[in-house]
């Protein structure tokens, strides 16, 4: 009897990024320090990218890069009800940051693009574009 049972998406991820049985990601969430997958730029091809499955995890501190660019959340109709201000700290301490999602035609500037060409590609998205929102009462 198999002791691999593969969902159908699963087969279809395995056969679109070439992953296999040991290297197969059966995670539901990804969690710091724990295996997952991401793109990254191709080894061999600079204008290429390639789905890898490695260790999540937050930049260490020794890490030499350039800071990241992001927005606070504060004008995202969304978003800035998730967030509690506090009071003590002034606005540019508040860490309210945010998921921007890009665009598909954008993957490959932001994996090999300079932090010029991708700090233009950093916007928000619109509230509709979420699948959340207040509960109902």
């Amino acid at each position: 009897m198999c002791n691999r049972y593969v969902s159908t998406e699963a087969v279809d991820m395995e056969c679109y990024w070439h992953i296999g049985a040991r290297q197969a990601w059966r995670v539901a969430e990804v969690f710091p320090r724990t295996p997952g997958p991401f793109l990254r730029a191709d080894r061999e091809n600079q204008l290429g990218r390639e789905l890898v499955i490695g260790q999540w995890g937050l930049v260490p501190w020794l890490a030499r890069s350039p800071r990241l660019t992001y927005s606070t959340a504060d004008l995202h109709p969304l978003m800035n009800r998730m967030h509690k201000t506090d009071p003590g700290l002034g606005p540019d301490q508040q860490d309210k940051r945010m998921v921007v999602p890009i665009e598909l035609g954008d993957v490959d500037t932001w994996v090999n693009g300079l932090q010029e060409d991708v700090s233009v590609r950093v916007r928000f998205a619109p509230a509709a574009v979420f699948d959340a929102g207040p509960v109902a009462p």
